[in-house]
């Protein structure tokens, strides 16, 4: 099975968070998760399909699906998404249509809630958002992020990461002024390339056994969630 049929088989599963299911759904939800955030792709596969067409059926419920997968791919992909105001209309100049740029809520507002939920140190305060000061600032982070220039961390994980994955120098913040890197003494990750190759030798009984617990899953949804 190819990764691009991994995620869309196996992503709508993700779609609401682990705690709206029962305690037998719970542990089949936790290694569907393990499996889609070891694929390649499990957040550039949407990206991908919203540049085809912002408007793509595969993408209406991707951002439910981010903020239950957690990774370093899902936080690039929310990053990109920060540039996106559509359908935000721009301030007129006597501010007549103010309410509706208020009450606007494009990608970037979105990937803004997801990242705020998604990351241990966003660069506002968690559960409150100010725009457009707020977006400005979330949009500098992620180029910082992006150069390379700032590492973040996941929420229940102490790990720096980057957008390729742990950091190899650990936490990476800018100067006060110069925006020079102040890095900490991480140690070395282990190869992503050598961490796929351990790991393809079981791909095939993973799969399989997932499609099993995907079964269960359905089962153990109809029953608890009777029509």
């Amino acid at each position: 099975m190819s990764n691009e049929e991994k995620i869309r088989r196996f992503s709508g599963i993700l779609d609401a968070p682990v705690e709206t299911y029962g305690t037998e759904e719970a542990d089949i939800y936790y290694k569907i998760q393990t499996m889609l955030l070891e694929t390649p792709g499990h957040a550039t596969y949407y990206l991908d399909r919203w540049k085809e067409n912002p408007h793509h059926p595969e993408t209406r419920f991707m951002f439910q699906y981010f903020r239950n997968l957690p990774s370093p791919e899902t936080i690039g992909v929310l990053g990109e998404l920060l540039a996106d105001e559509s359908p935000r209309p721009k301030l007129a100049d006597d501010a007549s249509n103010v309410e509706a740029v208020m009450t606007a809520y494009p990608n970037c507002d979105k990937a803004v809630e997801v990242l705020s939920v998604l990351l241990e140190n966003p660069p506002t305060e968690k559960g409150h958002y100010n725009f457009p000061t707020d977006l400005v600032i979330w949009q500098q982070w992620y180029e910082r992020v992006k150069s390379g220039r700032e590492t973040f961390r996941l929420v229940g994980d102490p790990v720096d990461y980057t957008l390729r994955g742990p950091s190899k120098r650990g936490a990476v913040t800018p100067g006060p002024r110069d925006g020079k890197r102040n890095a900490g003494t991480g140690a070395e990750a282990p190869s992503p390339d050598k961490a796929q190759a351990e790991n393809s030798g079981y791909l095939p009984y993973l799969i399989g056994g997932l499609f099993l617990l995907a079964g269960v899953f359905i089962y153990l949804r109809t029953r608890w969630n009777p029509a």
